[in-house]
């Protein structure tokens, strides 16, 4: 009883410090203050966050993360699987002023462990293998970096799951960055050319032909992009629709569409800027993620295929990568250790059941009670303002945020599932700029 008072106010303490914003993402615990760089998921429950030299793996949907330390030192730039049990990450790392080297690690154990199985080396400080990308069995490794003086960059493709690489030519002293490709054969590259001042331009080359040959399809008419912020995302949904996003000097991002196979592509600029990061879940519905200087807009999202965008997600921290596993369930990771999930789709879950104003704050005890594996609680507020509502367990640790935004006076209901959760006692709490309540449920499988 002692050690449930204790937990109790501990959670009673928590939020006492709170950002609100309108959002249906969570944070959760990485136990990391390490730079996430890149995520990767195999499905809703087995994942993997990657910065530095080491790789961060869950088998709970995030609940839990493990740390795998990689054998040598690098900053982790991409992870991605063939299949359920065989995967690769890419890296690359400054030695000093005028060398730079470059690492691919391989796991057969679903990331459980990793070896180096290739490396090369540099005259850029900056050069990195940017991206890996296996699919059927063949595995396309990009590369380049870049310097006051230009740009390099190149391209490998492996045909024995790594044990050697061949070079690809796609275009001469160019940093190639994100390939992607709907099969063996036909696939899309990336890349940006640099000169002496530092600014760059943004270019697209495709593939038929397991890149023997390329076309290019895209290229920025723009000076203004600086080659320090190279980041350019690429993603295909299917032979016709692909998607673009890069930034632009000083506080434009671009968003790309082609509906022809990147024969043409659509160009429009995004009403916020420094965006790093893209993933579309289908031909309308993606997400974007980065950091908005001006208001700290770090996740915005389109249901229309990029027509028209909503903002998710507002905060001081910077978004590197995001990954879907489906529609609703997603991953956004980024500065500091910071890991983002939402199982809503980024939309927040609540629902308002009236506007009359009521007589005073409350948080309703959840129905049903003890449930499984859904269960509501409805809370009512005085003033408009802003209103969180987080599901706790018993250690004290944050499960799930059910309600983070700015609500209108009246009475609003929200549904918890706890499908991915054991039987016991959890406690869910409200604050709000002038209530703060604390209740228990009771989860029985």
């Amino acid at each position: 009883m002692k050690k449930f008072i204790v937990t109790l106010v501990a959670i009673i303490s928590l939020g006492s410090s709170l950002l609100f914003s309108q959002t249906g993402w969570f944070q959760q615990t990485s136990g990391t203050t390490e730079t996430f760089t890149t995520v990767f998921f195999l499905n809703d429950q087995t994942g993997f966050a990657g910065g530095g030299f080491t790789i961060f793996k869950t088998t709970n949907g995030g609940t839990i993360w493990t740390a795998k330390v990689l054998p040598d030192t690098s900053n982790l730039t991409s992870i991605r699987f063939l299949n359920n049990t065989t995967g690769y990450a890419c890296s690359g790392i400054t030695i000093n002023s005028n060398w730079s080297r470059q690492f691919l690690f391989k796991t057969t154990n679903t990331g459980d462990n990793w070896t180096k199985i290739y490396e090369s080396s540099g005259t850029l400080t900056s050069e990195a293998f940017n991206d890996v990308f296996p699919i059927d069995s063949l595995i396309y490794l990009t590369k380049g970096g870049w310097g006051m003086f230009g740009t390099t960059g190149s391209m490998y493709v492996s045909q024995n799951n790594g044990t050697n690489f061949s070079l690809i030519n796609v275009t001469n002293s160019e940093i190639i960055q994100k390939t992607r490709f709907i099969n063996s054969q036909t696939g899309w590259v990336i890349s940006s050319y640099g000169d002496d001042v530092g600014w760059g331009k943004r270019k697209i080359f495709k593939t038929t032909n397991h890149g023997v040959n390329w076309i290019r399809q895209y290229r920025d008419s723009t000076t203004n992009t600086p080659l320090s912020y190279p980041n350019f995302e690429l993603q295909f949904i299917d032979q016709n629709t692909g998607f673009g996003l890069y930034y632009c000097y000083p506080n434009t991002t671009k968003f790309l569409k082609s509906t022809n196979s990147g024969v043409t592509w659509d160009s429009t600029s995004l009403p916020y800027s420094k965006y790093n990061t893209m993933f579309f879940a289908d031909s309308n519905t993606g997400w974007i993620g980065g950091n908005c200087n001006t208001d700290s807009v770090m996740i915005i999202r389109t249901t229309n295929g990029g027509t028209n965008w909503q903002v998710q997600k507002r905060g001081n921290n910077i978004i590197n990568s995001v990954f879907f596993a489906n529609n609703l369930t997603g991953w956004a990771v980024g500065n500091n250790g910071l890991i983002l999930k939402t199982i809503t789709g980024g939309v927040t879950g609540v629902k308002n059941v009236s506007s009359e104003v009521p007589a005073t704050y409350s948080l309703g005890q959840n129905y049903p009670n003890p449930f499984n594996p859904t269960t509501n609680i409805k809370f009512s507020i005085v003033n408009s303002g802003d209103v969180k509502l987080v599901v706790y367990d018993i250690q004290g640790r944050e499960v799930q945020t059910l309600v983070n935004e700015r609500l209108n006076a009246g009475t609003y209901e929200t549904k918890f599932d706890g499908s991915m959760l054991t039987s016991g006692v959890y406690f869910y709490k409200m604050v709000s700029e002038s209530f703060t309540e604390t209740k228990r449920m009771f989860l029985i499988k």
